[in-house]
Parts: structure tokens; sequence; C-alpha cells
């Protein structure tokens, strides 16, 4: 199900499995098209004082096989 896209995904998913197998549970059937609403993400960030890279964002949903597509607005 989850196939790494890139080597840093790669990377990070063999020091934290424990989130890829979490993330697993919450995509395990086949879901056509996830959207991602970048004004709601851009809120999020201030509030969790996090930085969210939208490229790598969606590089790590594009690494489950059983999401068909993600689209970023």
């Amino acid at each position: 199900m989850f196939k790494p896209r890139t080597k840093k995904l790669e990377l990070l998913s063999q020091i934290y499995p424990h989130r890829v197998k979490e993330l697993e549970k919450i995509f395990n059937k086949t879901t056509s098209i996830i959207y991602i609403d970048f004004a709601n993400v851009y809120h999020w960030q201030d509030k969790l004082k996090w930085h969210i890279d939208l490229k790598r964002l969606k590089q790590l949903l594009d690494s489950f096989s059983n999401i068909k597509t993600v689209r970023l607005y």
C-alpha cells in the first residue's frame, strides 16, 4: 500500500514506521480524489507552529497506492 516516492520519504518511513501504519489504516480503501484547500492548511501552520510544504505533502499522499488523485487548491 505505501511505496515511498522519494528517498527522503523512504528514510522517514523507516524512522517512523508507526506513522506509516496509522496512515495505512486511514487510507485502507480506495480513495478516488483528495482535495487539499491551502487556505485551511495555511491557518493550521500558524496554529500548530509547523511549516507544511505542499510539494512534500503531495509526494507523501502520492505514495499510497489506494489514493488515485491528489488536488491542491
